[in-house]
């Protein structure tokens, strides 16, 4: 039985986002069988989308390179076909199959999936949408299960003697994830771990870790130094630290084009500031150094601080260099002109 939810529209619950990857790596038993053609599909569009963020010079963000690992190269092995098996969103796909699977992990023989897509490749060929909802779902994946794996470790877990039986503080967390009725009732809290088989990246704990942010911040720094060349080990937070930085890039563009509720865009902003520069150049050489130097420094932190990934510097380091004095032009002063300019208040 599937509520037939499709696969663009986003999940609304851990449990959706589970099925949405099982569904498009067709994995959900649902009787799909082009899984493999769609993940590629998928991937070449997450790809662009992580692409986006090193080539947008308004926002730029500059990632060529993350840390010098390529933006593409942990994602393209999928749509490049080559060692396709092993690749973060198959891995994840294998890994969240695991977590259900009937036998061993939480569901149970009347699971109901919430997509009904079954040939998903042929529906997300020319569709980014889905690559969209893949990366904001992966935050809700990671912190739904890293939180769900240590209320069960081993090593202190609350849940780890708890079963899955009606009532308990483990099934209500679970039914409040979207997991309700469908529960393997033979599973506890001890068997959890065994589920994450396919998530390394969760078995990075001992007993320093007292508290759920502190386990996260040593998930987070083991996994940072591993994924870059051992992606496959770590799928969930390989795909996570893409999704962070993507949604980040949104968020900041959002930003750049309402500034304190008025609309903007970022080629008025920037040909504004380059305005400015070039104006305070001008003046430099004519014995009037300074004259706008406030104002653009105003204005520089003002998108500093609506967008602290812009490096002003870095797009107009020579009008940056030209607004080196400082005059007794006042910061009302300055900040009539940049509303004058910009509208920003």
């Amino acid at each position: 039985m599937t509520t037939g939810k499709k696969l663009t529209e986003a999940p609304g619950s851990l449990k959706e986002a589970v099925d949405w990857v099982l569904c498009i790596s067709g994995n959900d038993g649902q009787g799909g069988s082009e899984g493999k053609q769609a993940i590629q599909n998928l991937a070449t569009k997450v790809v662009a989308l992580i692409t986006q963020l090193k080539s947008d010079s308004v926002v730029g963000i500059r990632y060529g390179t993350v840390h010098g690992v390529s933006v593409g190269s942990l994602l393209a092995g999928d749509v490049n076909g080559s060692g396709y098996s092993n690749k973060p969103i198959t891995s994840l796909a294998n890994g969240l199959r695991g977590f259900i699977a009937y036998s061993n992990g939480i569901g149970t023989q009347s699971y109901a999936y919430s997509y009904s897509d079954k040939n998903p490749s042929q529906k997300l060929q020319d569709n980014e949408d889905a690559a969209k909802v893949l990366m904001g779902s992966i935050p809700l994946l990671f912190f739904g299960l890293s939180f769900f794996y240590w209320m069960c470790r081993e090593d202190g877990g609350k849940w780890y003697k708890e079963n899955f039986a009606s009532g308990s503080a483990l099934t209500q967390f679970l039914e409040a994830l979207g997991f309700s009725g469908q529960l393997n009732d033979q599973k506890m809290g001890s068997n959890v771990s065994s589920m994450f088989r396919g998530f390394d990246e969760f078995k990075i704990y001992d007993a320093s870790s007292k508290t759920y942010p502190d386990f996260l911040s040593k998930v987070g720094n083991n996994a940072f130094k591993q994924f870059q060349s051992k992606p496959n080990d770590y799928p969930l937070y390989t795909l996570y630290y893409f999704s962070y930085h993507y949604l980040q890039y949104q968020h900041s563009r959002a930003i750049l084009k309402t500034v304190n509720g008025i609309p903007n865009n970022e080629e008025k902003v920037f040909a504004t500031l380059k305005w400015l520069g070039e104006a305070m150049a001008t003046l430099n050489v004519q014995g009037l150094e300074g004259l706008l130097s406030l104002a653009y420094e105003k204005l520089s932190s003002e998108i500093t601080k609506a967008l602290p990934y812009i490096d002003i510097s870095q797009h107009y380091s020579a009008a940056a260099a030209a607004a080196g004095t400082l005059t007794t032009l006042g910061l009302g002063g300055a900040k009539t002109i940049v509303n004058g300019l910009l509208r920003i208040g």
